[in-house]
């Protein structure tokens, strides 16, 4: 399986919980629809037509599949999980509150003495 395909956006589709819920007669209308619009026939001058077709042809056979979609609905779940576990490690760096294994970062210190506080500022002579 393709980790970065997801095969509910190639299907056209929502792809969250709400994706996860959609029936086969959905996935199968999506999947028709997109179909005739991205026939290779209906693309002759698209140097990418066969591929892109290839791609929607492979997701749908997931997505109708009961087994594979469970295994691809576990799959995007425990990467959103990650994304957001990643994206709460980044805000509790950039916080100001003590985060364990993370160093404390405030931009502002820093800033406000090399820009502000610095001895140099302000010590320019006209010459």
């Amino acid at each position: 399986m393709d980790s970065e395909v997801d095969h509910y956006v190639v299907l056209g589709l929502p792809s969250n919980e709400e994706g996860a819920k959609l029936c086969d007669r959905d996935i199968t209308k999506a999947y028709k629809k997109k179909a005739i619009e991205l026939h290779p026939d209906k693309r002759p001058h698209d140097l990418n037509a066969h591929q892109n077709f290839q791609k929607l042809m492979t997701s749908y056979e997931v997505l109708k599949d009961e087994e594979s979609r469970k295994l691809f609905d576990e799959h995007l779940r425990v990467k959103r999980q990650k994304h957001n576990e990643g994206i709460a490690t980044i805000c509790a760096i950039f916080s100001n509150k003590e985060t364990p294994n993370c160093m404390k970062f405030q931009p502002g210190s820093f800033f406000s003495y090399h820009l502000y506080d610095s001895p140099f500022i302000g010590r320019a002579q006209k010459t």
